[in-house]
Parts: C-alpha cells; structure tokens; sequence
C-alpha cells in the first residue's frame, strides 16, 4: 500500500531521515518506533506533504506522490494525525468534523460527522467548543475527522501519549475495529505495552534509517534495537 525508498531530508548539516526505506502491507497495523530524535515524525510529515524530501520516493498504491501537497495527499486516501491535535478551538467539535468535507449533502456529511463521534465515544460534545475538551478527546476528535475523508492509510503520531489508561486503551480498540474494516495504519507512539500489542509489524528507526523490521517479538530481541534504545554494552 505504501512503498518509502531511499527517503532522506536535511536541515542544514542535519540528516534527519537519511536513506529510509519500508513497505506498508494493505489492512495491517503497523508501528514505528525508535529514540527520541531517530525521525520518525520527520518521515510522517515527508510521507505526507508537510516537508519535501531531498531525496527519495514516496509511493501510495503504486502512485508517485512525492512532493504532492498535504490535500492532494489528503485527498488521495492517505491520512494523519499530529504529535499536538491540531482542532479549530473556536469552532464546535461538530464544525471541526466536517470543515474538510467537500463531496455530499450537508445533510449526508452532518450524518457521517455524527455516526463517527459516535464510535468514539463523543456524541455528547459534538455542540461543545473544540477548546473545551481535554486533550485525550481531542485526539480522539481528530481521529474521527480523518476518517471524515474515508482514509485507506491512516498515520498516527502519538495517539497514546498523554492520554490517561483508559482513553488509551478506548482508542487502541477503535483502531482494531478500524482495522477489522480494511484501514491501514502507521503508528508512532513510545507506549510499548501497548503499541507492541496493537501492531503486528514493527519498524524501528535509529538516526534517521530503519534497522530493524519485524513482528513485535522479534525486533524486541533485536540487538540493534537495544543498542539503539540503551547504547553499545561494555565488553
């Protein structure tokens, strides 16, 4: 479904993605990790528009979208989610949900915003102002207005983190039901329990470059994965 080859973005003498290269396969989570500074958000936003790569190709479902601006890769299918919720505070959740919906009746989207806030749980905020929500609902509003676009790949970046246990968990779960649906995801979060036990692949990045990629259990045994995370052992 997607296809990163050789992905590399530099900000003056620093190499923040240096060389990447994974595949997404259809209907599977997926999760990148890596140390804090190893590039993983940098990926997102070449994968997305947000930054342009110096090097590399970007291809989702077999088509080129390197350099294609954020809506264009919006509009493609390819979603996302931000580190910081990224809602219109002023503006009602309701409103948020369906700001970027172009095609239907008013009547239609209104409907579909409604049925989502529904499966996340947040029907009873959709007249409330975006600002007034705590912040794990308003990761979970985001959420739903991604999927206000039918997205087929979904990235998430932290969607777990500062998020209480059992918003988490609320959100891992609409993830898999998702999942079950046919949407693919890309997920970076540092939760580790959790997003070991969501993902079934795991790609991990260090400086900028995938070294390791695999099922949960493998990549937590993978000595370039502690080495990343913990530093060389002392001989």
């Amino acid at each position: 479904m997607l296809h990163v080859e050789g992905l590399e973005k530099r900000f003056g003498g620093l190499r923040a993605v240096n060389g990447a290269t994974f595949h997404l396969q259809p209907g599977v989570i997926t999760a990148l990790i890596g140390p804090n500074g190893s590039g993983k958000t940098t990926t997102f936003d070449l994968i997305t528009g947000n930054v342009r790569p110096n090097a590399g190709v970007v291809r989702f479902e077999g088509r080129d979208i390197t350099g294609l601006s954020p809506w264009q890769v919006a509009r493609l299918g390819l979603g996302r989610t931000f580190q910081l919720p990224r809602l219109f505070g002023e503006m009602t959740v309701l409103e948020n949900m369906t700001a970027a919906v172009r095609e239907g009746t008013l009547r239609e989207v209104v409907r579909r915003a409604l049925d989502l806030l529904d499966f996340v749980g947040l029907t009873a905020h959709a007249n409330a102002p975006a600002s007034s929500l705590s912040y794990g609902q308003r990761k979970l509003t985001e959420l739903a207005r991604v999927l206000m676009l039918r997205p087929r790949l979904v990235l998430l970046d932290e969607p777990f983190a500062g998020v209480n246990p059992t918003l988490a968990r609320a959100i891992a779960d609409r993830l898999l039901a998702l999942q079950q649906q046919g949407t693919t995801f890309l997920v970076i979060d540092h939760d580790m329990p959790l997003v070991m036990g969501l993902a079934e692949t795991v790609l991990v990045m260090d400086m900028g470059s995938v070294i390791a990629e695999g099922a949960p259990k493998d990549v937590r045994e993978d000595p370039r994965v502690r080495e990343a995370y913990f530093g060389r052992a002392r001989q």
